[in-house]
Formats: structure tokens, sequence, C-alpha cells
């Protein structure tokens, strides 16, 4: 897309006026203030999907995703990071194939699976 190309543009020309160092607290930075804000969802779920919450949640994330494209960009390992996320995806969507294949063998031999936080287990006090 147009709009990825020139917003490419207009990080590299953050960061070459920027020093590595910097680049490096900068990202350090913002992800330490997002899992700030990740371990208060978890910890205190009340209110979790307010909008207030959220919209925090939003800048925290486009902090983080500038910076680390940022880094990526000032360290030129871009491909690397692309490649890196290609092979991970595959994994996870292999892992998914395989549950879901798990689950639907099981159910139709009449096992009982409870699925937990993306894990599954059969409950063998059910057959």
């Amino acid at each position: 897309m147009v709009e990825d190309r020139v917003q490419k543009v207009l990080i590299k020309e953050v960061v070459d006026n920027s020093t590595l160092e910097y680049c490096y607290q900068k990202l350090a930075e913002e992800l330490f203030e997002l899992g700030e804000l990740v371990m208060k969802q978890i910890t205190k779920p009340k209110g979790a999907n307010s909008d207030e919450r959220i919209n925090h949640l939003i800048e925290e994330m486009g902090d983080v995703l500038l910076n680390v494209q940022g880094l990526a960009i000032k360290l030129d390992v871009e491909n690397q990071v692309d490649k890196r996320i290609k092979y991970k995806l595959d994994q996870c969507l292999n892992r998914v194939k395989k549950q879901k294949k798990i689950l639907s063998e099981n159910l139709s031999l009449g096992i009982v699976i409870e699925v937990n936080d993306n894990s599954f287990f059969v409950n063998e006090d059910e057959y």
C-alpha cells in the first residue's frame, strides 16, 4: 500500500536522525508502558473493556509498533523480521489446525474436551 511506503519513509527519516541507543531506550520505555497496561488488564479485569482503558492500550500498542519498526529500520533487519513473523504465524496456524483436527476427531468419538486459553485437555471423568 502507498500509505505503508510513505509511513516507512517517515519512520526512516525519524530513526536516521536518532542514535541506535535512543532507539533501544525508546522501545524499552514503550514496551514497559504497554506491559504495565497488559498486566493491569490481567490483574484488574474490572473495567478492562472500558473505552478509557482500550484507548490507552491502543496508544501504547501504536507506540510499541512504531518503535519496533523504527528499530528494525535502524538495524536494517526488516526482511529478517518479516521472515520471522511469517515463520511464527505459520507455526501458530499449524497449531490451530492440529488442535481443530484433534477436537474434531475426539468429538466424533464422543470424548469430551475442555478448551481453556488456547489449550485443551481430555476430561477423562466424562468417558
